[in-house]
């Protein structure tokens, strides 16, 4: 009876407050007439705020909207005329490439490529992702934007549109500027700071990293350095997940990435290799260590139809995952990363 007596109330006080706002009725109006205006209002854009007693408060005034993040890499272009943005468009979905060329960044002086989801006014995560080793005689590797194509980076920009992916350029086939810049002690997580003072980010957000082939040794020491960092905020210990496409060359890439293996919580490590090839004794190897209790399934990656198996296994809080191919020859240790880039478990 109360809880009726008090809709009823909030229904005559929202009434009576239509007639004061929007006068517009004479003494002769009808009842009718009443309510037919009052549901044209309610059905309007102007919407009744109430407090808790029912009583009809004054609209309150909506903040700022959040400044969109390409808006703030198109501000940081007129300070440097050369950081180029332009909106490009994969299987149907549009996002926007800002090249950000050499200098740009004192903490890594060379060019980089920054993938962000059309839309994006808050990032939640970065994906920062390392090339292999370039030749400059194939598709993928003769600059940037070669490379974001030919790889199709794009499709997981826009899957997951709160993460911002940077691809930093080495213009050489030994990886050279990534280990000089990103892969010292510390250094990965000086550029980090830098970038996010660039566009005002200062949150801890997670870190995923990715490496293909060459790539996979520069990211398996960033990893690394978690023993010598007792940051809890750093870049380095914001890492929750690595990728490694085709990029296990060596026993020590596999002791780094087991290093901070251990040493994490909540971690994902994601090891992709092709059968008999030269990362494959490493791959195994260092899935292994952790999964000797695996869950192993065979399916069908849907961008290829090709078959591939999967072992899974739980270790404490983090995840391991082997994903392996079957050789087919030809181009496939680049493919691998193609193929699987931004692949949904």
């Amino acid at each position: 009876m109360q809880k009726a007596l008090k809709e009823t109330i909030k229904v005559l006080s929202l009434i009576m407050f239509s007639i004061i706002s929007f006068p517009i009725f004479s003494e002769d109006s009808s009842m009718g007439e009443l309510i037919h205006t009052f549901e044209h209002i309610n059905r309007s854009d102007t919407q009744l705020n109430c407090s808790p007693d029912g009583t009809p408060t004054a609209p309150q005034p909506e903040g700022p909207e959040p400044q969109n993040i390409i808006t703030k890499f198109k501000s940081l272009s007129h300070n440097n005329k050369n950081l180029d943005c332009q909106e490009k468009v994969i299987k149907g979905c549009a996002y926007h490439q800002c090249d950000a060329p050499t200098n740009m960044f004192t903490t890594y002086p060379k060019p980089l490529a920054i993938l962000i989801p059309n839309h994006m006014t808050e990032v939640k995560s970065y994906n920062v992702h390392f090339h292999g080793f370039s030749y400059f005689n194939k598709p993928y590797d003769k600059s940037l934007d070669s490379m974001v194509n030919a790889f199709e980076f794009g499709t997981s920009t826009c899957k997951k549109t709160s993460e911002l992916m940077i691809i930093p350029f080495s213009k050489n086939n030994k990886n050279t500027h990534h280990h000089t810049y990103l892969a010292g002690t510390m250094k990965f997580d000086g550029f980090m700071k830098e970038f996010q003072e660039a566009i005002g980010d200062q949150k801890m957000s997670p870190v995923h990293l990715s490496g293909h082939s060459g790539g996979g040794k520069v990211a398996s020491k960033i990893v690394s350095y978690i023993e010598h960092d007792s940051n809890s905020t750093s870049a380095t210990r914001r890492v929750k997940s690595v990728n490694v496409y085709d990029g296990l060359y060596g026993q020590s890439w596999g002791e780094n990435y087991s290093s901070w293996f251990k040493k994490s919580k909540g971690v994902e490590l994601n090891i992709f290799s092709i059968k008999n090839s030269p990362t494959h004794n490493h791959s195994h190897t260092l899935f292994h260590r952790y999964g000797n209790n695996a869950q192993t399934v065979t399916r069908t990656n849907p961008e290829t139809s090709r078959p591939f198996t999967m072992k899974t296994n739980q270790w404490g809080e983090n995840k391991i995952k082997l994903v392996q191919e079957k050789a087919r020859g030809g181009d496939h240790h680049w493919e691998m990363n193609r193929d699987f880039w931004g692949f949904d478990f």
